[in-house]
């Protein structure tokens, strides 16, 4: 299996499940067999089943293009530390 996660988002009060993978790897003795292509599959049909609706991958590998997940925007990144936390709580 494929580890998965899955978080409630918010766009402007409207809810929707989105889940993330990451980190996939078979063996290398194990590549080109299919694996990796089947787990991914499956653990596709559990996210559906649990009502996911968005997934984000970390990646852009040929497993993926394969399985018609395709690169369609950005990701930013964010950091809250001690030092700029100021700007946040103060904005509320």
């Amino acid at each position: 299996m494929i580890n998965y996660i899955v978080n409630d988002i918010n766009i402007h009060g409207n809810f929707i499940k989105a889940a993330s993978i990451g980190c996939v790897a078979t063996y290398e003795a194990s590549r080109g067999r299919g694996h990796s292509s089947l787990l991914l599959k499956e653990t596709m049909q559990l996210m559906i089943d649990e009502g996911v609706d968005f997934l984000y991958v970390s990646g852009e590998r040929g497993l993926y293009i394969r399985n018609n997940i395709h690169k369609t925007g950005i990701i930013y990144k964010f950091l809250i530390d001690s030092a700029n936390i100021k700007h946040i709580v103060s904005a509320n």
